[in-house]
């Protein structure tokens, strides 16, 4: 059976595919996910006492704990479109057949992939609020697995030992740095949202 094709514009807030930018552009004025956050913020904003609590774990119900919510979903989603850029790098390379950039353009469709399920398993607690702590553990303790693996293959893809003494100059190691912390800071929302699941 023949695989259906992929369309080629998406939104960006909620990854839906669509055969034009027009169509793109009239999704977005009806898309759920900014309006979701907007007024996740307004009621925070209004209340002030349960926005402004410091050191404290959000409880399920809570304006910290939507607006936990809505930011892991924001991160899940900023690393699968990364990952998408890398998987198309990837397989234009492959299609080149340029050494090595087949068993990479796999392993990058197979990261794409872990991350659309963790989406994919986010994406019903999103509209009620109503977080479910199995399926957090269970995306929390996949995207801890993956950390090392984006990071394995990112280092791979700018591996020079000729260039620099361990291969990767300083831009490189900045630019790994800001990734591994963008991990760190989706695990930590994602143990907060375990820890506030009721």
């Amino acid at each position: 059976m023949a695989r259906k094709r992929r369309l080629p514009f998406d939104c960006f807030t909620c990854g839906k595919c669509f055969k034009n930018a027009q169509a793109v552009r009239g999704h977005r004025r009806h898309c759920r996910y900014p309006r979701l956050k907007r007024e996740a913020e307004a009621q925070a904003a209004a209340q002030p006492g349960t926005a402004t609590r410091v050191g404290k774990r959000p409880g399920p119900l809570s304006q910290e704990a939507k607006l936990l919510t809505l930011d892991t979903w924001e991160g899940l989603e900023e690393l699968q479109r990364t990952a998408r850029h890398f998987r198309t790098v990837a397989s234009s390379m492959a299609a080149m057949n340029v050494e090595r950039e087949f068993e990479r353009a796999k392993e990058w469709a197979e990261i794409y992939q872990v991350l659309d399920d963790c989406r994919r398993d986010f994406d019903p607690m999103l509209p009620s609020f109503r977080l479910d702590r199995g399926v957090l553990f269970g995306i929390y303790d996949i995207i801890c697995h993956l950390n090392a693996r984006w990071i394995q293959q990112r280092v791979c893809s700018f591996f020079r030992p000729a260039q620099e003494p361990d291969g990767l100059d300083e831009e490189t190691r900045t630019m790994l740095r800001e990734e591994e912390a963008e991990f760190s800071r989706l695990i930590d929302q994602l143990k907060r949202l375990i820890v506030a699941a009721p």
